[in-house]
């Protein structure tokens, strides 16, 4: 099974760095970069996304939720804030966790453990099944 790779939209350079070399030490692929995503057909698109919530404010926001809603990605919400409002402007995005700042970021590698653990147990079960 492939490394998966995490993409961490997080512009709090401290936090999603923190949580980039622990996943790193967890055996995933990451990238952090604060403000883009790139979803071309040149680059790899990710497993999974760890966004802010203050990316719905951003330029590009309704695009990636067109795509988010469309494939599904799993995304975890990291923010000061993750109130009716924001979570509504979500609405239809496989959101599989919620962190309200501040948090500990070993909540959310272990979510992301879990996540993944799960994952491989279902793909090799519909292995076996087909």
């Amino acid at each position: 099974m492939k490394k998966p790779y995490i993409h961490i939209l997080e512009n709090n350079a401290i936090a999603g760095l923190d949580i980039k070399n622990q996943l790193e030490k967890s055996g995933f692929i990451v990238k952090h970069d604060p403000f883009t995503l790139e979803l071309n057909s040149d680059a790899e698109f990710p497993d999974m996304i760890i966004s802010t919530t203050g990316i719905q404010n951003q330029e590009g926001f309704q695009e990636l939720k067109g795509l988010f809603i469309k494939t599904q990605l799993p995304i975890i919400c990291v923010g000061s804030k993750l109130d009716d409002v924001t979570l509504e402007e979500c609405k239809g995005v496989n959101i599989i966790g919620k962190f309200v700042k501040p948090y500990d970021s070993e909540d959310i590698i272990n979510l992301i453990v879990d996540y993944f653990n799960k994952e491989n147990v279902i793909l090799q079960r519909e292995f076996v099944n087909d």
